[in-house]
């Protein structure tokens, strides 16, 4: 993951020049008929997002809340309806209230990365342990080593993804950034490992659909993993995508020089770029759309039409710096801000 969050802390040393250039008001965009419109929406609790998540109405592209969480918000996932952060800054975890908008710190060592199942949250932590939290109270439920040594850290990390009795499991060479890694498939209950499976180099986390496992990695592109026989499928989806969801029968890939490709997860055939302005830097599906973090903000995509329906601007777009993760909760949009 080396080449995008060194990115992002590079970033934060900028993080000063930045606050004046936050914007004093978040814009929401209609897409009915003919070019979007910019509708004024009310400006954000606080002008600087930085180290926080703030909350979005998914129909109306209002912002509904700031919530202050940990150093330099990354991964956003939501389990039981409760919105968590893995906070890069220090590895640990934020998690949401829905009811009150007010976060509260999970401290399980340094968190490397983050899955959810729906109903628990699934944590790489401390070089080489998985833990399983109950999403909306955050109590211990499981934890199990996976290795005997260190296996991944914040800056090299470990990305889970949760399928059934499985968790796929990125593991870098530590030190190497665009080395290839490995791709392991690890028992959810015993932590034993299964199998691994070569893979490319700095990849975001994995998304399990059906019987394939999806990868972006740096030097491979777009990867379609057949779970059960290991083959390998590439899909062209230019130089340099990052971020993926699985959404009405397509996965959807962020395209980090601005804009969402959608591939037909049956043939694993790009069918359309949808451009988006700027960097697209996470995905979320929910709410009959497709969202993109993009660097200045969020855009949402009617996914059988490609129709930006809106467009909303959070702040003026830096490389390496601003919305990262992004998620769908409760009729809401959530999106971290680093």
């Amino acid at each position: 993951m080396g080449r995008r969050w060194v990115r992002m802390v590079a970033g934060v040393g900028i993080a000063g020049l930045m606050l004046g250039l936050c914007v004093d008001s978040v814009r929401r965009w209609s897409g009915r008929g003919g070019r979007p419109r910019a509708v004024a929406s009310p400006q954000p609790a606080r002008s600087d997002l930085h180290g926080t998540v703030v909350r979005i109405d998914a129909a109306t592209g209002e912002t509904l809340a700031v919530v202050p969480v940990g150093e330099e918000p990354s991964l956003l996932r939501v389990a039981s309806g409760f919105p968590w952060t893995m906070n890069f800054g220090d590895g640990s975890l934020s998690r949401i209230d829905p009811e009150t908008d007010a976060a509260v710190t999970v401290d399980l060592g340094e968190v490397a990365g983050i899955a959810s199942d729906g109903a628990d949250i699934w944590a790489a932590a401390d070089g080489r342990r998985i833990m399983k939290l109950d999403g909306a109270t955050g109590a211990p439920k499981l934890s199990f080593e996976v290795a005997r040594r260190k296996i991944f850290e914040l800056g090299d990390a470990g990305f889970p993804a949760i399928d059934g009795d499985s968790i796929w499991l990125t593991v870098p060479m530590l030190g190497q950034r665009l080395a290839d890694q490995r791709l392991w498939r690890i028992d959810a209950s015993t932590g034993e490992l299964i199998e691994t499976i070569g893979i490319g180099s700095d990849p975001p986390p994995p998304v399990v659909d059906g019987r394939f496992i999806w990868v972006v990695t740096f030097n491979r592109g777009l990867s379609r993993i057949n779970r059960v026989t290991g083959e390998e499928l590439l899909v062209e989806v230019g130089q340099r995508p990052w971020g993926l969801v699985a959404a009405s029968g397509s996965i959807w890939v962020g395209d980090e020089r601005g804009g969402v490709w959608q591939v037909d997860a049956a043939t694993a055939a790009a069918t359309a770029l949808i451009p988006t302005g700027t960097g697209v830097r996470g995905l979320a599906a929910g709410g009959g759309r497709v969202w993109a973090a993009t660097e200045g903000g969020v855009v949402s995509i009617k996914p059988s039409t490609h129709e930006i329906v809106h467009q909303i601007e959070l702040m003026n777009p830096v490389s390496g710096y601003g919305p990262f993760g992004i998620a769908y909760a409760n009729g809401d949009i959530w999106v971290s801000i680093n």
